[in-house]
């Protein structure tokens, strides 16, 4: 059975740590713990952020209270590729790139605040908190397993699949397994939990230029409708203007 670790101990490692945020694995190293004890370390870590000690960051990340700046605010570029970048508003500062560990509970678009840190490729970002949730929707592949249903989203948008809910929570019945879907998103993912979303359509099955065409304009939230003023205005004219109709105006 694991030993409880000294919580004076962990506290004089954060010390040591000259304001850099550490986790779980991290202390049990400098304390030299096998992986085996990292439950109780992360015991003694929750119970000094009790205490006000520490304090707890996106990530399982624990740091000394005001040890670090807060951080720049910009938003998550999520890659096809794989990739993913911070953009901060500051445009002086420069982007960062986000390491992969940094995206569970991160989606594309999302408005976050970061902290820049040196790497050996070139400045890191870390993310300390979700402050805005940019997306709503997300198309991707949806799954009927029989036993439970998923979407994975397609372009790299979030880490981890879309939980579709059984019965009219999920809407699962509005496609076929196989389809490419729109999905609202319900609860958006978190460092530990999948994204729960309800189906809002289907789109068809992937393939088909039509509804690659569907897809690109759902992913891109580009809205097809025009605004109801200008349908009012479009309804003055004719289907086919005359000379006189075109008095006036530019075709561009």
């Amino acid at each position: 059975m694991p030993v409880p670790v000294p919580r004076d101990q962990v506290f004089e490692l954060f010390k040591k740590a000259n304001g850099r945020s550490l986790k779980a694995k991290d202390v049990g190293k400098g304390l030299g713990l096998s992986p085996d004890d990292r439950s109780v370390v992360r015991v003694a870590l929750n119970e000094l952020v009790e205490e006000g000690l520490l304090v707890q960051l996106e990530g399982r990340r624990y740091v000394l209270p005001g040890a670090q700046p807060a951080g720049h605010e910009g938003f998550v570029q999520r890659k096809a590729s794989g990739s993913s970048w911070f953009i901060p508003d500051e445009k002086e500062i420069g982007d960062a790139f986000v390491p992969p560990a940094e995206l569970l509970g991160v989606m594309d678009g999302d408005r976050v605040l970061a902290r820049i840190e040196p790497a050996p490729r070139g400045p890191a970002a870390k993310i300390v908190r979700v402050l805005e949730r940019k997306r709503k929707t997300v198309t991707g592949t949806y799954t009927d397993s029989g036993k439970a249903q998923w979407v994975d989203p397609d372009d790299n948008v979030m880490t981890g699949p879309v939980v579709i809910p059984p019965g009219a929570e999920g809407n699962g019945s509005a496609a076929k397994s196989g389809d490419v879907v729109e999905v609202l998103i319900v609860e958006p993912p978190t460092p530990v939990t999948t994204a729960v979303g309800r189906i809002v359509r289907s789109l068809g099955q992937r393939g088909k230029l039509d509804v690659e065409i569907e897809r690109i304009i759902a992913e891109k939230g580009i809205v097809k409708a025009f605004p109801p003023e200008v349908d009012a205005e479009a309804a003055k004219h004719p289907p086919n203007p005359t000379e006189k109709d075109w008095q006036g105006r530019e075709d561009l």
